[in-house]
């Protein structure tokens, strides 16, 4: 499926479901370029259109960063931004990496922003860490997780619902 259906797809399956979620108002086009500047990489395409519908999302407690328009960008989580440019500070991911999601018990969710397909999107990767006594350094390890953004928003939009059925049941 392409990554525009995908994304098209998990909004529907989420509004359909009438999950509990809230968000903030979606970014202008103008906002998101000036994003793309600060952060020195462009966005993926499925991944500006999830910031200009929504800005950030939480579903049922589930937090998808992205950001708020406004001056100053955030100085926290749901930012995108913040958690970005304090993640690359700490070398925790690479230069042309997006921090979009926390996946609640340590490791982070990027899009790796090196590497567009020819439809300008890019991987999703989960990155994890752990300590090497032996070289007394951190290590970092890389999952791919989807595609795309729009993969990745499709695959824990269901992952959320089947939870939700779950603790309903």
């Amino acid at each position: 499926m392409n990554s525009m259906a995908d994304y098209f797809e998990a909004k529907a399956i989420m509004q359909n479901a009438k999950l509990k979620h809230r968000a903030a108002k979606g970014l202008s086009e103008k906002f998101i370029s000036k994003i793309e500047l600060r952060l020195k990489t462009r966005l993926p395409q499925s991944y500006r259109k999830y910031l200009s519908d929504f800005g950030y999302l939480v579903v049922e407690g589930n937090e998808f960063y992205g950001e708020v328009e406004r001056e100053e960008y955030g100085g926290g989580l749901p930012s995108f931004v913040w958690a970005t440019e304090n993640a690359r500070k700490n070398s925790e991911v690479g230069a042309n990496e997006l921090v979009i999601k926390s996946s609640g018990y340590g490791p982070i969710f990027t899009i790796d922003c090196a590497k567009h397909d020819k439809n300008g999107e890019c991987p999703v990767y989960l990155v994890s860490s752990h300590y090497d006594a032996e070289t007394d350094t951190v290590v970092y390890t890389r999952k791919k997780e989807a595609d795309s953004f729009a993969e990745f928003f499709k695959n824990e939009i269901k992952m959320i619902i089947d939870s939700h059925n779950e603790q309903l049941s």
